[in-house]
């Protein structure tokens, strides 16, 4: 922790923000050299300042070395470029994610209308070639099960008195009668 403090207390402005889609997601620290020329008596008073133990804060000191303003802008500079590289790289990537996300439902959406259209037809032709109403609600029934993936399936025919007259149906793991 020392050290985190450290670099607080001697290059709290040498950071780069990491920005992904505009948003800002981190920083990125220089940490662990004196540039500024901070003196121990700075250490000391920053040390009470957020109750941390000046003589951990003071050897730790004691260990950075210290570089010239020249390399460390340098040094800054070259952050600079990484840390916008990273955050253009993670743009595209959330780019790519989003895009990948949006064809997987199209094509889920897609599998879902083809099956769809898939029962209409193989219904349509029964149509056309099934004469007996009753054996035509079966065999729609049938189609449903198979094309939609339906685990059940029923036509109830209302009568006049606003009853089930018939039902059919495939599947059905319990009784359907007309009478409900």
């Amino acid at each position: 922790q020392a050290q985190f403090i450290l670099r607080a207390a001697c290059n709290s402005n040498y950071h780069r923000a990491i920005i992904v889609g505009g948003v800002h997601i981190a920083n990125w620290l220089i940490g662990q050299s004196n540039v500024m020329g901070v003196d121990k008596n700075r250490i000391e008073t920053y040390a009470k300042e957020i109750g941390a133990d000046a003589g951990e804060m003071l050897d730790a000191f004691g260990k950075m070395p210290e570089i010239s303003q020249a390399k460390f802008e340098e040094v800054l500079d070259l952050l600079w470029l990484m840390a916008k590289k990273l955050s253009t790289l993670g743009h595209n990537n959330l780019l790519l994610a989003k895009d990948i996300a949006e064809r997987k439902d199209a094509q889920t959406r897609i599998t879902h209308l083809n099956s769809v259209l898939l029962a209409i037809r193989d219904v349509n032709q029964l149509i056309v070639v099934e004469k007996d109403r009753d054996r035509l609600i079966r065999k729609a029934c049938d189609i449903l099960l198979e094309t939609r993936g339906y685990e059940a399936v029923w036509f109830g025919l209302m009568g006049d008195a606003g009853n089930f007259a018939a039902v059919v149906g495939s599947g059905v793991m319990y009784p359907v009668s007309a009478k409900r």
